[in-house]
């Protein structure tokens, strides 16, 4: 697991995986019941679970548009962040990074167990097309 040393690298961090992940997207490693659109539609909780196995932190969701969205809070020294890459979906921007609870409102916290398999199923083939390397999900 990486640790982030700074919110410069933080952003640097997350272009790089989001650039990779965008070239693997595909409609297999989508949600099915997305209705977002863009090249990240439905690939949010895939994504976030990529970015929570490469970089730790917790996984966190809210509601945008009446759908689930999911994405990560990362530990950057003394300060978490909220890192969404996969906001494109819902018309904003692809990538962003704000201090924890001031991204969106109404975020929770989720536990890694709710991942569920499909979704870890659908972590697992994007990072392998994007050859990024996982720690398998425990």
């Amino acid at each position: 697991m990486m640790k982030i040393s700074n919110p410069c690298v933080l952003q640097t961090q997350m272009t790089i995986l989001r650039d990779q992940v965008e070239k693997a997207f595909s409609r297999d490693t989508a949600s099915s019941v997305s209705m977002g659109s863009g090249p990240s539609a439905g690939q949010c909780a895939a994504t976030a679970a990529i970015v929570f196995n490469k970089f730790g932190g917790s996984l966190v969701s809210t509601n945008i548009k009446n759908e689930s969205h999911w994405f990560n809070r990362i530990q950057v020294g003394d300060t978490l962040f909220d890192v969404d890459i996969t906001g494109d979906q819902f018309g904003l921007p692809t990538i962003q990074i704000s201090k924890a609870g001031t991204l969106y409102e109404h975020t929770r916290i989720r536990e890694r167990n709710e991942l569920n398999e499909e979704t870890i199923q659908r972590a697992t083939k994007l990072a392998r097309r994007a050859n990024i390397d996982l720690e398998k999900f425990e």
